[in-house]
């Protein structure tokens, strides 16, 4: 497993601590966002089990507003089969220093 540095790990506790506390619905977007990078809305849905991406929209809203995430680019999704943006995270987040709720 890849070694975090202090520094990601300074900036993950500053981000955390000067942002939204990170529950389990945002913990998951992250999650997902880090084992498969630059996906859309619909296709992270997807991955957590949820056929309408409207039930991760506006956690990942508050994710990019609150600087975690980023627009990467547009492309067709694989499931909705229309030109969408990805997301991609800013940086990447040592998941077993998350707080647990």
């Amino acid at each position: 497993m890849k070694q975090v540095t202090q520094t990601s790990l300074d900036a993950y506790k500053s981000i955390q601590a000067d942002s939204l506390k990170l529950t389990h619905s945002y913990k998951e977007i992250i999650e997902t966002l880090q084992k498969n990078p630059n996906l859309t809305d619909y296709e992270i849905a997807t991955k957590l089990g949820y056929s309408d991406p409207n039930k991760i929209r506006p956690r990942r809203h508050e994710l990019m507003k609150a600087g975690y995430l980023l627009s990467f680019s547009k492309r067709k999704c694989e499931i909705s089969k229309v030109v969408a943006k990805t997301w991609q995270l800013v940086c990447i987040f040592p998941m077993e220093h998350m707080e647990k709720n």
